[in-house]
């Protein structure tokens, strides 16, 4: 039935096409008998025009205009492309247009040229007249031949569309066998797709953490029982709800919300973001989001998955909790090794400052044998303690360092020829090469790097028998201001193997822990080294093989002093005067009268003009009132003390508000830069006050330098390093200088006064529970105690400082007791040297 359809339709068409083929063909013919008449019009026109004049010549032009165009339309239309190159009426037609285009100068010039050439040129135009009837007639007899073909083609293609109709039906029934086929596949797929969203379903349903998805407003469109159980929230209750009414918590922060909404918008789906959730009960609870984006059939949407982190976040707190008390515990250790430390060099101090006292009095010799045995065992104690005092220190951050000029040439000659006795006595030689430049002055802490030198050549003199030790220092590097020295021990000793060497640097190693180990030690000294040596900002390294000895290498960036930093010394008995005729005015703020003085009388000598207040508040009035050059202020004084001072002075318009305060202090925490800087100070002294140290303040603040520039003064190193006598007679010496002997006896006499009233003062204290007034008591006696230079005295009292805030009452008396003992002894020190002296 479709076959006829198509059949008859193609009739129909072709009856159709037949009636329209007579329509080119009278155009075309219209289109050639037109030709022949415009031709005729434009000569008649082109006669009128020879007759009348110019005012004909607008109508000739146009009927040359239809002509030409005429023309133009035959020669550029489909037909006459058509035919052959070689043709007839395509030769005449190109000679009517060659003749057109050569007319066109003349009609397009001026009237009167065109009148006067309009003769010749209408009996050119008349002789086309046959070529243009030739043309119509052959271009007739062309279209018919023409139209045959097109017909005959036309019928073909008819035939043609009826076998592709038929071809067509055939593909159609084709397409719905494949259509069918198909759609069963699409059901076996559809069946397929409803077991996979079941599966997905349970999936999601089986999840320990929430799954909830929602619409492009954050609008809850499922929600999984694990959601259910976390959030305490229904189904029913959720679906509908928005996300962040329902399940995040109130508090947030318009910075923590504006986040949320990000992550659950952002196409990231490796983005996680923790928040604060809350359940039904208000409960809120942290929780971990990710989120991952779909295209759904309403829109977007997006699909979050939370969990609740709170047991993880409660093991990081528990980690945490368990660092912190890893640190507090390391912390406590330091803490009990410099307490224990400060404890056990009270005691000792105490046994060598008798056993030298003891020295003094008539031994026998098997008594002086056995004294000076218990002192070289005293000696070995102090150092082990001091190690362990350092390793202290050092872990807690409180190791400091000086720069100075030193000459480490002459440094590491001292600690060679130290070890020179030991070393010879078991048969091992001691030498040393240096290559340094003799101009080189280098700047340094000279405690440590003596002590870096002196645990490693002690270390290869004991390990190293009949022997050979070589002691280098080398100037690998040099700066402008900085010199790269590397210091090298190299022994012939019994070395050390190559599983051990990694551990060598650290605490408390002994490579023979035995009971029968020939050479003692803590174990100690190589790890201290390294730890100095790093925190001077340099490195220490080991190369060594069993049987062969060991090599230690050193490398220390040390500084390089200008010409310019050199102190200005006069001899070496005093010190020349640095204000050289110059006005320099000193206000000097000190509650201890035998202090005051002391400071005064060197500053005197030094031609400074000097101005001394007992208390905190007459030193702010008179700084208020006067302009001085420098403030010298003790920092522990009763009633307003030496913070308060200089923070009243700072802070007020007075006349000395800016001038450079330095604190003097037997506290050695308050040298620290950063503490004294906070306080308002400038610089910082340490007692025992040198004069060596004041002149270098004066000279340092008189040049204008920063002050910040300059390590703690009066600390030449560790306070522990300083030797256990019971008298610096360095200190004392200048006191002699400054100080008549008179004068210095009574002030003598007066601390002895002061000795006694004070420590019954600090046992009365210390029964009525007023420890704090106990420890003003003892810090008050510790700074004379300090300007004398009466050392052993000086710790103790410092030590029953600390102690009186935590030590029971019985142990404090034990103090008190060693206290007294030491200072009859001391005070009997000083008036012999004294009496010496004058003698």
């Amino acid at each position: 039935m479709i076959l006829l359809l198509l059949s008859y339709f193609a009739l129909q068409v072709r009856s159709e096409l037949k009636l329209l083929e007579s329509s080119p063909r009278d155009n075309l013919h219209w289109t050639l008998s037109q030709l022949e008449v415009d031709l005729l019009v434009f000569v008649v026109e082109g006669d009128k025009a020879g007759r009348t004049g110019k005012d004909a010549l607008p109508g000739l032009r146009r009927r040359f205009d239809t002509l030409y165009s005429r023309v133009d339309t035959l020669a550029n239309g489909k037909f006459f492309r058509s035919l052959p190159v070689d043709s007839g009426i395509r030769g005449r037609v190109t000679a009517i247009m060659t003749k057109l285009d050569d007319t066109i100068p003349a009609i397009d010039g001026n009237d009167t040229e065109l009148l006067a050439s309009l003769p010749a040129m209408l009996e050119d135009f008349r002789g086309l007249q046959p070529l243009v009837r030739e043309i119509s007639l052959e271009g007739v007899n062309r279209f018919a031949e023409q139209s045959d073909v097109s017909r005959k083609a036309f019928s073909l293609l008819i035939v043609q569309t009826a076998v592709a109709g038929v071809i067509l039906i055939a593909a159609l029934a084709a397409s719905f066998y494949l259509l069918f086929r198909q759609y069963r596949i699409s059901v076996r797929k559809s069946d397929e797709i409803v077991l996979a969203n079941d599966r997905l379903k349970h999936t999601i349903d089986a999840s320990l953490d929430p799954i909830i998805v929602t619409d492009e407003n954050l609008q809850i469109v499922e929600y999984n029982p694990a959601a259910v159980r976390v959030f305490g929230v229904t189904r029913e209750q959720a679906i509908g709800s928005r996300f962040m009414e329902l399940l995040m918590a109130d508090d947030l922060t318009d910075e923590e919300r504006s986040a949320v909404i990000g992550l659950l918008r952002a196409e990231d789906e490796t983005a996680r973001l923790e928040a604060r959730g809350t359940k039904a009960d208000d409960t809120n609870f942290p929780i971990e989001i990710s989120v991952g984006t779909a295209a759904g059939g309403a829109g977007t949407i997006h699909i979050a998955y939370i969990r609740d982190i709170s047991h993880r976040i409660e093991a990081g707190n528990a980690i945490i909790a368990a660092r912190d008390k890893a640190l507090a515990a390391d912390k406590a250790k330091s803490d009990f090794l410099t307490v224990m430390s400060h404890e056990m060099r009270t005691p000792l101090n105490g046994v060598m400052g008798i056993m030298q006292i003891l020295q003094d009095s008539e031994l026998s010799p098997d008594q002086r044998q056995l004294i000076n045995l218990a002192e070289k065992s005293g000696e070995t104690l102090l150092r082990h303690v001091n190690d362990v005092l350092d390793i202290a220190r050092i872990e807690a951050g409180t190791l400091h360092f000086t720069e100075e000029e030193l000459d480490l040439r002459a440094l590491v000659q001292e600690v060679v020829d130290l070890n020179l006795p030991e070393a010879a006595g078991k048969g091992t030689s001691i030498q040393t090469d240096f290559d340094l430049r003799s101009d080189l002055r280098l700047a340094g802490d000279p405690v440590r790097i003596r002590q870096i030198v002196l645990n490693l050549v002690g270390n290869a003199v004991k390990f190293c028998d009949a022997g050979a030790i070589v002691v280098s220092a080398v100037e690998v590097q040099r700066s402008q201001t900085q010199a790269h020295i590397q210091l090298c021990v190299t022994d012939s000793g019994i070395g050390i193997a190559h599983e051990d060497q990694a551990n060598i640097f650290d605490d408390f190693v002994t490579l023979d822990p035995s009971f029968k180990r020939s050479v003692m030690g803590t174990g100690l000294g190589l790890g201290i080294t390294r730890r100095v040596a790093e925190a001077m900002g340099g490195s220490i390294k080991l190369s060594s093989s069993p049987g062969k000895g060991s090599r230690f290498t050193v490398d220390l960036p040390l500084g390089i002093k200008a010409e310019a930093e050199r102190p200005v010394v006069a001899n070496e008995k005093g010190l020349a005067p640095v204000m050289a005729g110059r006005e320099f005015d000193v206000l000097v703020i000190e509650d201890n009268e035998t202090n005051r003085l002391i400071v005064s009388r060197m500053l005197a000598t030094e031609g400074c003009r000097v101005s001394e207040v007992a208390n905190g508040e007459d030193g702010v009035r008179l700084a208020a009132e006067h302009r001085f050059d420098l403030i010298l202020m003790d920092v522990s004084m009763p009633g307003m003390d030496g913070t308060e001072a200089c923070a009243a002075i700072r802070n007020s318009s007075g006349q000395s508000c800016t001038t450079p305060i330095v604190g003097l202090t037997a506290h050695t925490a308050f040298t620290d830069k950063a503490v004294h800087a906070a306080a308002g100070f400038d610089d910082c002294m340490v007692k025992p006050l040198r004069r060596s140290n004041l002149v270098q303040v004066l000279q340092l603040f008189l040049s204008g330098r920063d002050a910040g520039a300059m390590a703690p003064v009066g600390q030449s190193g560790p306070l522990d390093a300083v030797e256990d006598d019971l008298v610096d007679t360095e200190i004392l010496g200048e006191l002699m200088e400054i100080l008549p002997p008179e004068s210095l006896s009574e002030r003598i006499d007066v601390f002895a006064r002061e000795l006694e009233t004070g420590m019954k003062g600090f046992a009365a204290s210390v029964a009525a529970g007023e420890r704090r007034a106990a420890a003003e008591i003892a810090h008050r006696l510790l700074g004379t105690a300090s300007f004398l230079g009466a050392l052993a005295l000086e710790r103790l009292l410092r030590d029953i400082e600390t102690a009186s805030q935590t030590e029971s009452h019985a142990a404090l008396l034990t103090r008190c007791t060693m206290i007294e003992q030491t200072s009859s002894a001391t005070l009997s020190s000083l008036r012999r040297l004294i009496g010496g002296n004058g003698q």
